[in-house]
């Protein structure tokens, strides 16, 4: 409480140097152990969401470059089975595309597509 009453007063640059010096002690070895009981569980209770949060950050991030993939591949394989060649940059434009529309729409082009031009328009 007191930390805060103290930010809250505080010009940008000192409040800075309190973040930095706060951050500083939270990283060094056994601070938690330092602080009063009631503090280190509000503090595990901090870690425990931001953990949580972050797996399911990862689970979302990772499923949607697995779903990336899965379209990039059936592009891939409907372009293969069309019997178009593509160039190593048609290749790479494909391989790092990020947007599912994009890929969605090649997808839809490649079937009727008589050339690499047609897949990209």
């Amino acid at each position: 409480m007191y930390f805060q009453i103290l930010h809250n007063i505080l010009r940008d640059p000192m409040k800075r140097a309190l973040e930095n010096y706060a951050m500083q002690q939270m990283t060094s070895p056994g601070y938690k152990e330092q602080l009063p009981p009631f503090l280190q569980q509000i503090f595990d209770r901090g870690e425990e969401k931001g953990e949580e949060r972050g797996k399911e950050k990862g689970r979302a991030e990772g499923e949607e470059t697995g779903k990336l993939e899965g379209k990039r591949e059936v592009l891939l394989l409907l372009v293969s089975r069309r019997g178009l060649s593509l160039s190593t940059a048609d290749q790479d434009r494909i391989g790092a595309c990020t947007e599912m529309a994009s890929l969605e729409r090649w997808i839809v082009n490649a079937l009727d597509a008589k050339s690499a031009d047609d897949l990209f328009r």
